[in-house]
């Protein structure tokens, strides 16, 4: 056959194809690139896909979406507008790419439906509430494989939700910061699980990393290090809920009042896990719990201090059980280098070791009178 005579074939088959893969997408659900070409040359923007896929009706040079639609990014994407809410099933696969807000939007709403996230860089989002991402009631956030860095808000400078569901696996947050509540995440009435995670060098005035409030939160064999929060909870603030701490790192963070965790009002299960270098200006170097039920098994607590009280723990009006954990070289300048015990708290302590933990008056454990 001639070079002519195949050209002009390619050139008859060449749209025969084309809309067989339409035809597909069309019945599969949407899977477009982001920065590619469809519709007669017209751009298929990160914005026109996502109108595409809660419209199921085409937009810009975007298919319409059908069902659960997945969104392919081949480039990074730097937000000049704000992107259109969510409100459908939508996943990004975001292929190592990033999407930057540009330090002056949330960049993702979820309105309705839910949001999975694979493999993608989110930062430099700006908002009162949710620098990255902003929850209603009812909806889900799953992210995977991913980076969320450098986003600021108000109150949850990644993520801010109520009534929410958040699952978040093998993803790093690091330098988020939130004036008020929760440097990573705030929520309410919300359920958040964290796995193989990292949450590092994150700030807020409560929470450095998570702030949440009457809700459930599970977090399991992750790192939460280098967070810091100028009252409340270096890494975590916790109020009227109940969380799950298991084969998780709590180190190096730092606050007034629980360097490593704030608790009140919560039922609270520690397993498996080490609370380390955490620090307090006030009490509680790891841990400060008010009218807390807690429960911490098999968990090390070494080298947490503060110059009040508690340099380990530091609990009040609740109660605490401890079995098989380890308290090595805590300290506190006035009472309780490894516990204070407060009013009306309730500690018991089974099979568990305490060396070289210091304090003015207990340097072991101390319990007030109260």
């Amino acid at each position: 056959m001639s070079q002519g005579l195949k050209k002009k074939r390619q050139a008859r088959l060449w749209p025969r194809a084309v809309l067989f893969a339409l035809l597909c997408l069309a019945i599969t659900g949407l899977v477009m690139p982001i920065g590619g070409l469809l519709k007669w040359g017209a751009p298929c923007t990160l914005a026109d896909q996502i109108i595409a896929a809660n419209t199921d009706a085409p937009a810009g040079g975007c298919l319409a979406g059908n069902g659960v639609d997945t969104i392919q990014l081949h480039e990074n994407v730097r937000l000049k507008e704000p992107l259109p809410a969510i409100t459908s099933p939508i996943i990004i696969e975001g292929g190592g790419f990033s999407i930057s807000g540009n330090r002056s939007f949330t960049i993702f709403e979820v309105q309705a439906g839910k949001l999975e996230i694979y493999d993608l860089s989110v930062s430099l989002g700006k908002a009162a509430r949710g620098g990255a991402f902003l929850l209603d009631k009812e909806t889900t956030l799953q992210l995977n494989n991913s980076i969320v860095s450098f986003n600021s808000a108000n109150y949850g400078g990644a993520i801010s939700g109520r009534g929410a569901t958040i699952l978040i696996d093998n993803t790093e947050f690091r330098a988020n910061s939130a004036a008020v509540r929760g440097g990573v995440v705030d929520v309410n009435e919300s359920r958040v699980t964290i796995v193989k995670s990292e949450l590092r060098d994150n700030g807020s005035q409560k929470g450095g990393a998570i702030s949440t409030q009457a809700g459930q939160m599970w977090i399991m064999d992750s790192r939460l290090t280098g967070n810091s929060a100028l009252t409340h909870g270096g890494a975590l603030h916790l109020r009227q809920g109940k969380v799950t701490i298991e084969d998780a790192i709590v180190a190096d963070n730092e606050a007034y009042r629980g360097g490593g965790l704030y608790s009140t009002h919560s039922s609270i299960s520690i397993v498996d896990s080490s609370f380390s270098e955490n620090s307090a200006d006030g009490s509680g170097g790891a841990l400060f719990l008010h009218a807390v039920e807690s429960s911490i098994v098999n968990s090390s607590f070494s080298s947490n201090g503060t110059p009040y009280k508690g340099g380990g723990i530091y609990t009040e009006y609740g109660t605490l059980a401890l079995t098989g954990c380890s308290f090595g070289g805590n300290g506190a300048e006035k009472q309780g280098g490894a516990i204070f015990s407060g009013d009306r708290s309730i500690v018991s302590v089974n099979n568990s070791t305490f060396a070289k933990n210091t304090a003015d008056y207990g340097g072991g454990i101390f319990v007030n009178k109260g």
